[in-house]
């Protein structure tokens, strides 16, 4: 049983977790009315939580330590779900590069491993239990350029935003980095990129560049000729 005792008249939400139970979340009818010095109680009930686990390695299949891996979004077993914000499901490669996530619900679950130098690696829809994932952090791609103003001088401190062409949301449409900041010189780039298609646009005040679009990388590209006027 769990309770709320003399909080301001809001209407809030809850997570409950606790140790070998998956963690649970209330879903919208759940929340919960309080006000000043009421007392309110609900019984949560907890199912047993399950585990995911494997290795995070580079594109040699090296172990990589210390890589955080996380949970970012559930689903359940009629493949209902979404974005799992604030989730504390997350852990850190060993040495040998295995992990272990612990205390989910059945259904399957989108994780994500990042390690600073390498693009992120993602893994959609995996189910739980399963005990041999592979996550692969790979360098990545780079994509770089210039920004110029309409008399093609260097444009200083415009904010380049990147984003995949066909951005399809969740999992698979997030980046490590979606801006930066061009230099003195009106240079920019982005590293550890995954292989796809993007879209680059800057913007300096109210004023935008041309957009460009369909740029396609590798894995293993390293591009730094895009102009942004």
């Amino acid at each position: 049983k769990v309770q709320w005792i003399g909080l301001e008249a809001v209407e809030i939400g809850y997570r409950v977790k606790a140790k070998g139970y998956a963690e649970r979340a209330s879903d919208w009818g759940e929340r919960v009315k309080t006000g000043p010095g009421q007392v309110v109680s609900r019984t949560v009930e907890l199912a047993p939580g399950r585990p995911v686990a494997g290795r995070v390695v580079n594109e040699h299949e090296w172990p990589v330590a210390g890589a955080r891996v996380e949970v970012v979004a559930t689903y359940n077993a009629s493949g209902f779900g979404g974005h799992y914000w604030g989730s504390s499901i997350r852990t850190t490669s060993a040495p040998d590069g295995s992990f272990v996530l612990e205390d989910l619900p059945e259904g399957r679950v989108d994780i994500l491993a990042q390690k600073e130098g390498y693009a992120l690696a993602k893994a959609p829809r995996v189910e739980v239990g399963k005990t041999d994932l592979q996550l692969v952090l790979r360098e990545g791609a780079s994509l770089g350029g210039v920004v110029l103003n309409a008399q093609r001088q260097p444009a200083a401190g415009a904010s380049v935003q990147i984003h995949f062409a066909q951005d399809p949301g969740g999992l698979r449409g997030r980046l490590q980095q979606r801006s930066v900041r061009s230099g003195d010189d009106g240079r920019w780039s982005f590293e550890h990129l995954e292989a796809g298609t993007y879209e680059v646009i800057a913007q300096l005040g109210q004023a935008y560049s041309e957009r460009k679009q369909n740029i396609a990388l590798g894995w293993n590209d390293k591009r730094d000729d895009i102009e942004l006027i």
